[in-house]
């Protein structure tokens, strides 16, 4: 699948950062923001995906 089709419902969202430019784009915070707009989106706090897997584990 190309890139281009990333953001697509067939496409899983980690193929969105699997190239090395956006590795590296991440690792130097170029994705970073301090913005509360997804914060207001949802309604709640964004949660690290990290977090979200834990919880998700302990509920099982």
């Amino acid at each position: 699948m190309s890139s281009q089709n990333c953001w697509s419902a067939v496409c899983p969202p980690v193929a969105a950062v699997r190239s090395p430019e956006k590795a590296a784009a991440i690792s130097r915070g170029d994705w970073y923001t301090d913005s509360t707009d997804l914060r207001q989106l949802i309604g709640r706090p964004a949660a690290p995906l990290a977090n979200v897997v834990t919880a998700a584990l302990k509920a099982l």
